[in-house]
C-alpha cells in the first residue's frame, strides 16, 4: 500500500508539472511557448536532479536514526540536510539566472533567449522553496505519515489546478508557467506540517519509543 501511495503522488506530480503545462501552452499560446517552457524546465531541472541524489543518500542515515529511536538526531539531520541543500541550490540559482539569456542566445535561435529566461525566472519562484524539501519523502516514509502526505497533496491539487485555469485564462503565454511555480510552492504547506510534527513529537511517543 505504501508503494501505491508513493506512486500516486509521483504520477500526479508528473501530470501537473510536466504534461499539463505543455499541453496548455501548446494549445493556447502556440508551440513556440511550449518549446520555451520545455527548455526552461530542463535548465531548472538540474538542481532537482541534485536533490534526488541527496535524498537517496540521506534516506539510509535517517532510517538508522529511526531504527535507533533517536528523535532528536532524526530532527537534527533532517533540518541540517534540508537547510544546507536548499541554501546551496538557492544560491546557485540566483547566481546562474542572469546568465540564462546569453547562454540560450549562444546555442539556440535569438528569439528564444528572452522568453526562456523569463520562464526560468518564473519557475525559480517554485523551485527555490522546493529545493528545501530534499528530505521530505524520507520524513513521510520513515515517520509513517504517508496518509498526511496524500491529504496535503490532494488539497494542493484542489487549490492549484483551478488556480492554473485562472492563470492560463488571463495570461496565456506565462500562466501555465506561473501555475507550475504555484504547484511547486505548495511544498510550504508540507513544511508547516513537518514543523508542527517535530514540535509536538516526543521521544516518549509510542512510535519513537517502541
Amino acid at each position: 500500500r505504501l508503494g501505491v501511495r508513493i506512486g500516486v503522488i509521483k504520477n500526479t506530480t508528473t501530470l501537473v508539472t510536466m504534461v499539463a503545462p505543455t499541453l496548455l501552452l501548446g494549445g493556447l499560446a502556440g508551440m513556440s511557448w511550449a518549446a520555451y517552457f520545455k527548455l526552461a524546465q530542463r535548465f531548472m531541472g538540474v538542481p532537482l536532479m541534485l536533490m534526488q541524489g541527496v535524498s537517496r543518500t540521506c534516506m539510509p542515515a535517517l532510517a538508522e536514526l529511526r531504527g535507533n529511536h533517536d528523535l532528536a538526531g532524526f530532527r537534527r539531520l533532517y533540518l541540517r540536510t534540508s537547510l544546507m541543500t536548499g541554501g546551496g541550490i538557492t544560491l546557485g540559482l540566483l547566481l546562474a539566472l542572469p546568465f540564462v539569456q546569453p547562454f540560450v542566445a549562444s546555442f539556440w535561435p535569438a528569439d528564444y533567449a528572452a522568453p526562456v529566461a523569463l520562464c526560468c525566472m518564473i519557475l525559480a519562484v517554485g523551485v527555490i522553496p522546493s529545493s528545501f524539501a530534499v528530505a521530505q519523502d524520507p520524513f513521510y516514509i520513515l515517520c509513517d505519515r504517508m496518509k498526511q502526505n496524500l491529504i496535503i497533496c490532494f488539497a494542493g491539487m484542489l487549490v492549484t489546478i483551478p488556480a492554473n485555469v485562472v492563470l492560463v485564462y488571463f495570461w496565456p503565454t506565462t500562466g501555465a508557467v506561473w501555475g507550475q511555480s504555484l504547484y511547486l510552492s505548495w511544498v510550504l504547506v508540507h513544511f508547516v506540517y513537518i514543523a508542527h510534527y517535530f514540535r509536538t513529537a516526543s521521544s516518549t511517543d509510542e512510535f519513537w519509543s517502541k
